[in-house]
């Protein structure tokens, strides 16, 4: 195993023990560590999916909020232009 992994095992160790899934003095079997390790990869392996997702929707979300922006800009003009040409209507008298 390499040294980040004996350290990761370790840890783990102590926290199985915390939790009373360990022993006193009843270290993690090889097969465990192998275990641990895929596990600990497959873990990464979703962290880095779902950091890439999360970018992903942010841009996407700035996007979106650049465009609604945009487009109340362009309703608060065309607002704008139909009160002033309404305004240019005499009033009848109902």
């Amino acid at each position: 195993m390499t040294r980040r992994l004996v350290q990761v095992v370790g840890c783990c160790a102590l926290l199985a023990a915390g939790r009373g899934l360990l022993h006193a003095g009843q270290d993690l079997r090889p097969q465990d560590g192998a275990r641990l390790e895929q596990k600990l990869a497959t873990l990464v392996a979703h962290t880095r999916a779902l950091r890439a997702a999360n970018e992903s929707l942010r841009r996407e979300l700035a996007a979106a909020t650049a465009r609604n922006q945009t487009l109340a800009g362009r309703v608060a003009e065309a607002k704008q232009r139909l009160d002033a040409l309404m305004a240019r209507f005499p009033e009848t008298a109902a």
